[in-house]
């Protein structure tokens, strides 16, 4: 049975995200987004993602459509602000699965040269995001990863060219092959 994953490119719309040295997190989500899909359609798997153009998007329509249509994973992808540096990947404490996709993540990232901030347990005190926290509910695992700083100038470097989001897009989609035990489509 094909497996299908639901890939959220985070932010979009009036919601840019964060705006930092010329790079526009939604943007560069949705361009790490589309390459994650492409990466992914080797594989025997049907990829959905939130959006393929510049338009808003809310969480709960988000999971309702995961859960819809029986994900096996979902994958929320931003780009960090704030002062710091390095990626982070978050799950929902409660959801042991999405902690395994989120080492995976964390690694497939590492491997690329970033350094890591580790991976975090959501909860209603801390990271309530709602795509990891609904969907966990939903007994779909989820994950929110944060590949860079766009406000750190050695971050912005890793993810201001197209090659560069095609690899981080590549790294989301090979943590995913890896977690959902994929195998590649052969002609």
């Amino acid at each position: 049975m094909t497996k299908k994953i639901f890939i959220d490119a985070g932010h979009g719309g009036a919601d840019r995200g964060a705006v930092t040295g010329g790079i526009i997190e939604s943007e560069t989500n949705l361009k790490t987004a589309l390459a994650a899909r492409k990466f992914l359609a080797t594989y025997d798997c049907e990829t959905i993602l939130s959006r393929e153009t510049d338009k808003a998007t809310r969480i709960n329509d988000m999971a309702a459509k995961a859960k819809l249509l029986g994900a096996a994973a979902v994958v929320s992808i931003h780009h960090n602000a704030g002062g710091g540096d390095g990626c982070e990947v978050f799950y929902w404490h409660t959801d042991s699965r999405a902690k395994e996709l989120a080492r995976e993540i964390e690694k497939q990232f590492k491997l690329l040269g970033q350094n890591s901030r580790g991976i975090k347990a959501g909860s209603t005190a801390a990271h309530n995001f709602g795509i990891c926290r609904i969907n966990a509910g939903n007994g779909i695992p989820a994950v929110l990863g944060e590949f860079a700083f766009t406000d750190n100038k050695n971050d912005r470097r890793i993810i201001d060219s197209d090659a560069e989001l095609k690899a981080e897009g590549e790294a989301y989609g090979k943590a995913l092959a890896i977690f959902l035990k994929l195998k590649l489509i052969h002609d």
